[in-house]
């Protein structure tokens, strides 16, 4: 075999993301990303911006709130269930409506 492939651990795989849909992880990929570490400390908003831009037009809003949900699971240890799910991370959430992107990375910054 002339090239060997790269395993990626479980854990790394994009598509292991609980919480997020198929489709997000697609976008994922579309931006760039091939594994879960390389979301670590990034700006949800700023991909969720990106994304628009490069599409030239609106994306479903949901998308947003699965990369916030994205970042928490690759940004933090052991990841608190209730927050694997898109849903937690809505911007009208009364339970997250405090959670920042800026708060993740502090939250990142704790469990590294």
């Amino acid at each position: 075999m002339l090239f060997k492939s790269k395993k990626i651990r479980k854990t790394e795989i994009l598509e292991k993301i609980p919480g997020i849909e198929p489709e997000c992880v697609e976008y994922l990929k579309e931006l760039g990303f091939t594994s879960v570490s390389q979301l670590k400390k990034k700006d949800a908003e700023e991909m969720y911006y990106k994304l628009c831009i490069d599409r030239g037009a609106p994306v479903e809003k949901s998308l947003l709130y699965q990369f916030r949900c994205a970042i928490y699971y690759a940004t933090v240890k052991q990841a608190d269930p209730k927050k694997l799910h898109w849903w937690y991370w809505k911007d009208s959430n009364a339970n997250n409506s405090i959670i920042s992107d800026e708060e993740l990375i502090k939250i990142y910054e704790e469990n590294s």
